[in-house]
Formats: structure tokens, sequence, C-alpha cells
């Protein structure tokens, strides 16, 4: 990759005046414990991503479902404010999300900007 295209930039999400930043990290080594560990570049994201650009994601009602459900079952409300009093609007980091929950945004961000996330 030249340097050109290894530089930081701007992501827009589709459909709101929201962006995050993406910034490289170059290739390198590091040591742990007694073993040599070398990563090539990657992206990483400049801040964590937001309540804000979490929560398009959860209000996203063109999200693809599984049309094989028969019955569709809600948690019950929750019992506490999972941003812990740290607030959703703004810019607070979004928190208190399962893995998989990353990851299912991860896959509807790739949908929304064609690139893999």
């Amino acid at each position: 990759m030249n340097a050109q295209e290894f530089s930081s930039y701007k992501q827009l999400i589709p459909g709101s005046n929201l962006y995050f930043k993406m910034v490289p990290i170059p290739a390198g080594s590091f040591t742990m414990g007694n073993k040599k560990i070398e990563l090539s570049e990657f992206w990483m994201g400049a801040f964590e991503v937001t309540r804000d650009e979490f929560d398009i994601f959860l209000k996203d009602e063109q999200t693809s479902q599984n049309s094989k459900l028969d019955a569709i079952t809600r948690p019950s409300p929750q019992y506490v404010d999972l941003s812990w009093g740290m607030g959703k609007e703004g810019g607070y980091p979004a928190n208190s999300m399962s893995q998989l929950s990353a990851l299912m945004y991860c896959k509807w961000l790739y949908q929304k900007t064609k690139v893999f996330y």
C-alpha cells in the first residue's frame, strides 16, 4: 500500500451527518513473554464508537431480519441505565454491549459503506 492510501481518513455513516476517523497503524513487532510478535499494518478507529453512532445501527429499520422466525420476544426493560451515567448523546462512547453486538454493528457498517470494518 502506498503512503497516500495508508493515511488517516474520515468515514461518513450513510443516512446521517455523523462520521468516524480511521488512523493507520504501521507494521511492527513487540515481545510478549519470550515470543516476538510480528504485526502487519492495519487500521484503527481514532476514537471509541460513540453512542450516537451505535444508535443509528440500533434504530435502522432496514436491518435484515430472519424471515424464518415465527415469533419475536423482547427482553424486559433495563433495570439500570447501561450508560452508567456517562450519557447517551453528544459523543459519549458506546458501552455495555456484547461482543456479538459489536460484530453486528461492524457487519451493518460494511453493508452501508462497502468498507470492511
